[in-house]
């Protein structure tokens, strides 16, 4: 993976990978990276707001 860092790529990244550890690596690498994230995941800080329907 090493050769796609720091070359302005974007990954799209399946739940299953996704880290706060991972996504802070690629940042500090200038690449980018999105997806969904397990509100299981070690790391993961919890919601403390209730947000409802269609609020931002």
């Amino acid at each position: 993976m090493r050769r796609y860092l720091n070359k302005g790529h974007h990954l799209y990244v399946d739940n299953w990978y996704i880290s706060p550890a991972l996504f802070e690596l690629l940042h500090r690498n200038k690449t980018g990276a999105c997806g969904t994230v397990r509100k299981n995941r070690q790391g993961v800080p919890p919601l403390t707001t209730k947000l409802k329907r269609g609020e931002r």
